[in-house]
């Protein structure tokens, strides 16, 4: 629930800002006690507390922050039927929103993000939709707090495959997301520094209850 996550990586791998390559042996357990800030969430690696730095990376891959509007049917579900093979438009309001929540400044004329049903199968529960999202990002300029970094503005895109139940809720997703900027700081030895910022993630996940119920 939105109050805290239980996460079980297959793989993880990930370079942080300093260069520093972080990866977790598969079958490590993730628990997250959500906040509304980020700082103040707790975070568990199979029952120890990470790093500080472990820390910061973790948190580009989990949700640490009690849930804030918009939510992703918000941003790319619709409110009318749609026919099978369909497009529409995301609420780019919204997703410059989103973008904002994550401390990262979007312009509304800059998204370029639409949503597609690709398919119905029926599941255990009734039929399930298959939905792809296709968002492209220019001008992406991320204000990461603390950071003592200056970043440009960039690029952003994000592809996803979502599987959701009669409900709405999701069942099943892969994502893959891709953000470049260029960024200009300094080094521990106080020299200026400019370099290439890459932020690349792709994830895969399920969602399994943990009863059903007796069926009406």
């Amino acid at each position: 629930n939105e109050a805290g996550w239980k996460y079980v990586f297959d793989a993880f791998e990930a370079t942080d800002r300093d260069a520093k390559r972080w990866s977790l042996p598969k079958g490590t357990t993730v628990l997250v006690e959500c906040a509304k800030k980020r700082e103040d969430a707790k975070i568990l690696i199979d029952g120890k507390q990470p790093s500080p730095r472990l820390r910061r990376v973790l948190e580009t891959a989990i949700s640490a922050t009690l849930s804030t509007p918009p939510s992703g049917d918000e941003m790319y579900g619709s409110t009318e039927p749609r026919r099978l093979g369909e497009t529409w438009p995301a609420q780019a309001d919204l997703v410059v929103k989103d973008f904002a929540n994550e401390d990262v400044i979007v312009r509304r004329e800059d998204v370029n993000a639409s949503v597609t049903l690709r398919g119905v199968r029926l599941g255990e529960l009734g039929p399930v939709r298959l939905v792809r999202i296709e968002s492209a990002v220019a001008n992406v300029l991320p204000q990461p707090p603390g950071s003592s970094y200056t970043y440009q503005p960039g690029t952003h895109r994000y592809v996803a495959d979502w599987a959701l139940g009669p409900d709405g809720k999701f069942l099943s997703a892969t994502a893959h997301v891709v953000t470049v900027s260029n960024m200009r700081g300094k080094t521990a030895e106080g020299e200026d520094e400019a370099k290439l910022y890459t932020y690349e993630r792709h994830s895969t996940w399920t969602s399994t209850p943990l009863s059903v119920g007796p069926a009406n």
